[in-house]
């Protein structure tokens, strides 16, 4: 939640700086809050990332570990009529 609510924030900071006048003050305040937002969530967004990676890589091995256990289960059928 805390590192949706800093997303919404840094995006409201490129919004608002890009909707302003052109004083390039106020773009460079802009640039460096966006900055120091990142840099301060970047641990946060990389945890979560990771984990949604690591659930995404466990789902896929158990679909594929599944798939590769009916393809033997089939072969050992397969092989116990001939006999």
């Amino acid at each position: 939640m805390k590192a949706n609510r800093c997303c919404s924030m840094f995006l409201l900071l490129l919004l608002s700086a890009s909707c302003g006048n052109g004083n390039a003050e106020i773009e460079r305040l802009s640039r460096i809050a966006a900055d120091s937002l990142f840099h301060r969530m970047q641990p946060a967004l990389e945890r979560e990332l990771d984990s949604i990676c690591s659930v995404r890589a466990h789902t896929t091995i158990d679909s594929q570990l599944d798939s590769i256990i009916e393809a033997r289960k089939a072969e050992i059928l397969k092989l116990r009529q001939s006999l």
